[in-house]
């Protein structure tokens, strides 16, 4: 018996620039912005930091698991809303980074994971 579609919401609650870098660090209403997957289903990220949005993601392969083999995204039109849909076919971790922008410059994220569980 498979589990149904699961939707686990997550908040960008605040933006950091690192100094002297085009890197970026979130603070995220679950604390670390990761996800555990146990069935197919989505992770819905809502950037409420003001005067930024998502561009996109950018994988983290360093774990040797390939993200877009279970995983697509969407941005929503207004740029506020970053949609991952994951198929859940793997059991692993997958890394990624998200692209933000501030309207003037685009930055990339300290890595958030999903942990898939299929059953």
């Amino acid at each position: 018996m498979s589990n149904a579609a699961t939707t686990t919401p997550i908040s960008v609650n605040a933006v950091v620039i690192v100094p002297n870098t085009q890197t970026v660090a979130l603070t995220y209403s679950n604390g670390t912005g990761n996800a555990t997957q146990n069935a197919a289903g989505s992770i819905v990220y809502t950037m409420l930091a003001a005067g930024w949005h998502f561009v996109g993601i950018q994988e983290d392969s360093s774990n040797g698991a390939a993200l877009n083999a279970n995983f697509s995204y969407t941005v929503s039109g207004d740029r506020l809303t970053l949609t991952l849909q994951d198929t859940d076919a793997t059991q692993g971790q997958f890394g990624f980074k998200f692209v933000v922008s501030n309207g003037t410059s685009t930055y990339t994220s300290q890595d958030p994971t999903v942990i898939n569980r299929p059953t």
